[in-house]
């Protein structure tokens, strides 16, 4: 739940799609604004986090029944389910996939914070994640 709270967290905070320094100064430019997000810019981390809190904890309830999650590529699940989340890549207009760890390295430096060590790609300017699987 907390992992739920932080990430819809930084999601939201997030300009363009983006985490990096250079959205720092475009958050804090006076400049005129010609898009809706500066609400929630203005409103703290904390605010968010709690409200993603509260919103995970709301979809929590008991079905009566023994459940199992597991998360893996479904065509190697050994169990029935009888729920399947699947998160399909996008597709450029060019048609070519992209890779999701360019987009959101920032959340699964995160999830993978033990492992930074081996993750970081010190030869690339913003010290990305290592390209790997999408899974």
């Amino acid at each position: 739940m907390a992992y739920y709270a932080l990430f819809q967290s930084c999601i939201i905070k997030k300009p363009y799609n983006l985490f990096h320094r250079k959205n720092l100064y475009i958050r804090n430019a006076d400049v005129k604004r010609s898009f809706g997000n500066k609400t929630t810019w203005d409103a703290s981390f904390d605010f968010y986090f709690k409200k993603f809190a509260r919103e995970g904890n709301k979809a929590v309830f008991s079905n009566a029944c023994n459940n199992v999650v597991s998360n893996s590529d479904v065509f190697d699940l050994k169990v029935k389910a009888d729920l399947v989340y699947i998160d399909t890549p996008y597709i450029s207009s060019k048609g070519t996939g992209v890779n999701y760890i360019d987009f959101y390295h920032f959340l699964e430096g995160i999830v993978l914070y033990d492992q930074w060590e081996n993750l970081i790609d010190e030869k690339s300017q913003h010290k990305k994640i290592k390209n790997m699987k999408n899974v």
